[in-house]
């Protein structure tokens, strides 16, 4: 049996011989290879991260876990994929996806937006510093999240002046 995992392409199958006497090869005419069913939501962030469809292996269906440090306060890319079992794109795919952190200050704190031959774009804005914050995106009954992503501080913009009994936010 052969199984196909990289979808949107065209493959073929060569068969040959490795004994005496030899056959003749026979590659087989063209197959086109589609997605599977669809199965969750990759999370990207971009551009330190790239869909990598029929990668199974760590990190599954992206190049890579590492994502640079994100400056607070600045918006960045999130993709969000409908993909299949093996992390193939699912263009056919078209309903309304929720993007949310778990940076309790994020702006906007969720984003709603449909997705558009299988896929959509955010520009969320993280604000508080932190070594890694995870986006979560939700559609239908699927679900993704990001591996994490660093904050770091922004240039100084502000005084904050704090008086007896406040606390800074």
């Amino acid at each position: 049996a052969i199984t196909f995992v990289t979808a949107n392409t065209t493959q073929t199958v060569t068969a040959s011989t490795t004994t005496t006497p030899s056959l003749a090869t026979i590659v087989s005419p063209n197959i086109t290879v589609n997605p599977g069913a669809l199965d969750r939501l990759q999370v990207l962030v971009e551009p330190d991260q790239t869909a990598k469809p029929g990668k199974t292996a760590a990190p599954a269906g992206r190049d890579t876990t590492s994502i640079a440090a994100k400056t607070a306060g600045t918006s960045f890319v999130v993709r969000v994929n409908a993909v299949d079992l093996n992390w193939n794109k699912r263009t056919s795919e078209a309903f309304p996806v929720t993007l949310s952190a778990d940076d309790p200050y994020d702006l906007p704190a969720t984003i709603i937006q449909s997705l558009a031959s299988g896929a959509t774009v955010f520009n969320p804005v993280l604000v508080t510093v932190a070594t890694g914050w995870t986006f979560n995106a939700t559609g239908g009954t699927k679900a993704g999240y990001s591996d994490p992503v660093p904050v770091v501080h922004g240039a100084a913009a502000k005084l904050q002046v704090l008086v007896a009994g406040e606390s800074a936010v």
